[in-house]
């Protein structure tokens, strides 16, 4: 049997969703149970992270500052990725109806999985390259990187990234809204999905990742050179705070980084290579945990800067009462 393959999800045609239902609606009951229970605890965590972040900062003045902005957004589509995407796939693949409403509830796991990818990549982006311009050259930072640049910028991703998601249903309403189409327009259909597809991985998750890992090693050269101008000021007795915040924000960067290429690449590289054409040998299993794994920087994010941000760790140990932990550190 044939899939067409999209962002995690596993789209028929008409003629199979009707010639295999009772046997999927099966294999549904009795092998997918398992891993999306297991899937939905994730999104249940994922929830109770990104709300415990978001509620810090709205709780907790002195977060309030331009810098976290950016977190802040990334944490909004974290919690979303919880709260909409998972339970979205998960139904998905328990839905009664193989018919139009499989075909419809399909495609709005594509538009919202686009939109996780494409928002989710390019906030990533924007922290970088705030913390590149702040580190690398913080003279052009005073002026160019400020709030209104920020709100701009986190505005522009989420526009952009609805436009991005939305735009396949220009070509696939006939299909989504249970009209009757022919093979001309369904081959032009599967042709214009495919290049979105591929537009959105090169262009939403490709380049931004080679563009943030010259911002690292941008700011590993920068922290070089200010390690050796550091050595002079503690002769001279100055405080040298601003390059150990510099090193905290790389190292949170690097995390970052790594955690989103482990849980994010093998995924797209699939993605790349069905929309391609590319045969491949890989079981559905090794699909889900793909699938699975895209989630797991949800989860890791908000304990990633939770803890390496020290205004966010002690808002978080002085909202739960962990007043030796914060003592401590």
């Amino acid at each position: 049997m044939d899939f067409d393959y999209t962002n995690g999800t596993f789209n028929m045609s008409r003629s199979e969703i009707n010639a295999t239902a009772k046997a999927s609606h099966a294999l549904n009951g009795q092998t997918n149970i398992p891993f999306y229970a297991v899937f939905l605890s994730l999104a249940f965590f994922i929830i109770l992270a990104n709300l415990t972040v978001l509620t810090l900062y709205f709780k907790t003045r002195p977060l309030h500052t331009s810098n976290n902005l950016l977190l802040i957004s990334l944490a909004f589509t974290d919690l979303l990725a919880g709260a909409i995407n998972i339970p979205l796939i998960a139904s998905s693949a328990f839905v009664s109806n193989y018919r139009n409403r499989q075909i419809a509830l399909n495609f709005s796991v594509n538009v919202v999985s686009d939109f996780i990818v494409t928002v989710n990549e390019l906030n990533l982006f924007l922290i970088f390259f705030d913390r590149y311009f702040v580190i690398c050259h913080p003279i052009y930072s005073r002026k160019i990187i400020t709030r209104k640049l920020r709100l701009k910028g986190i505005a522009s991703t989420w526009i952009f990234s609805s436009i991005v998601a939305i735009m396949p249903i220009s070509w696939c309403f006939k299909v989504v809204a249970g009209q009757q189409y022919g093979v001309k327009y369904r081959t032009r259909m599967m042709v214009l999905i495919s290049s979105h597809s591929i537009a959105v991985s090169v262009c939403c998750f490709i380049l931004p990742s080679f563009v943030m890992l010259f911002f690292l090693v941008s700011i590993i050269k920068s922290l070089h050179m200010q390690k050796k101008k550091q050595k002079q000021r503690l002769n001279l007795g100055k405080d040298d705070s601003k390059f150990r915040a510099y090193r905290k924000a790389f190292c949170m960067l690097s995390a970052m980084f790594v955690s989103m290429l482990i849980a994010w690449s093998p995924l797209m590289i699939v993605r790349l290579c069905m929309d391609l054409k590319v045969k491949m040998a890989i079981s559905l299993s090794v699909l889900k945990s793909f699938m699975f794994m895209r989630f797991i920087t949800a989860l890791v994010n908000p304990f990633i800067y939770t803890f390496v941000k020290k205004e966010f760790r002690e808002a978080f140990f002085m909202a739960f009462g962990f007043l030796n932990c914060l003592e401590k550190s």
